[in-house]
């Protein structure tokens, strides 16, 4: 990787030093390495300060510009997100798809029966390319794969999978129908439309996170209620009454 002392890099993004000094003070530039009393900017410190130097020519303010910044803090570069279509396609996460072939996605999960790799299909977890299986999601095979290796069966593995393929289409669903109806609404710019949905996108998943987190609480709750009240009863507390919660008459629904 190229590096630079800070004339080299102000002259390669064609600045001044000032100009990097400024965008350092203002949070918009990360600080250099140091060796000894020298900064050493990097291709990324470069890249940044292009990207900078960019939406400062678009008419982006420096508030702009750092709350962006502070948005996109996913790792991904923000200048997959000046342009609307581009916030839209880019990643939601930082998982990643991989290749297998059916001996090795097998050795991850165990046998697969002919049925069992169509369900994958109609999930949209599994593509097949004539010998070549294309996991979409590689963070969702490692935990069915965890599952199994536990000891759940494979079946409810995967009727695990389809649940939260259900719910997570439906939240999904539904954080965009907010977005149509109030942030994308008729009379707004598209990058004002693309800056709110910059601040939406990390919002989205931490608000599904904690919703997630709250109900296992939840949940957990219950069971131990359930237990406690056993116990003091003169019962041996058990796992045996089913799913937590299930006592309580609630069934699962998704967002229309």
């Amino acid at each position: 990787m190229t590096e630079y002392r800070i004339d080299e890099l102000a002259a390669a993004a064609e600045t001044s030093v000032r100009n990097v000094r400024v965008y350092q003070e203002r949070g918009l530039l990360a600080p250099p390495r140091r060796v000894g009393r020298t900064g050493v900017y990097t291709e990324a410190h470069l890249a940044r300060l292009r990207l900078i130097r960019q939406m400062l020519g678009r008419g982006y303010t420096f508030a702009t510009i750092h709350e962006l910044i502070q948005a996109a803090g996913s790792g991904q570069e923000l200048a997959h997100f000046l342009d609307l279509d581009q916030v839209l396609s880019a990643p939601w996460s930082d998982d990643e798809s991989k290749h297998y072939d059916r001996s090795s996605l097998e050795a991850l999960v165990g046998p697969l029966t002919p049925d069992q790799l169509e369900r994958f299909h109609r999930l949209g977890l599994v593509e097949t390319d004539g010998d070549v299986y294309h996991v979409r999601s590689q963070r969702l095979l490692d935990v069915g794969a965890k599952l199994a290796a536990a000891g759940v069966p494979l079946s409810e593995v995967m009727d695990l999978a389809e649940m939260l393929t259900a719910v997570a289409n439906g939240v999904a669903n539904q954080f965009f129908k907010l977005f149509y109806r109030t942030v994308a609404s008729e009379g707004r710019s598209e990058s004002d439309i693309t800056e709110s949905m910059l601040v939406m996108r990390p919002l989205a998943r931490e608000a599904l996170d904690a919703a997630f987190s709250l109900a296992l609480t939840n949940e957990s709750e219950r069971l131990l209620e359930r237990r406690a009240k056993q116990a003091r009863s003169g019962v041996r507390p058990t796992l045996d009454d089913g799913t937590p919660g299930a006592d309580d008459g609630a069934t699962l629904t998704t967002p229309a």
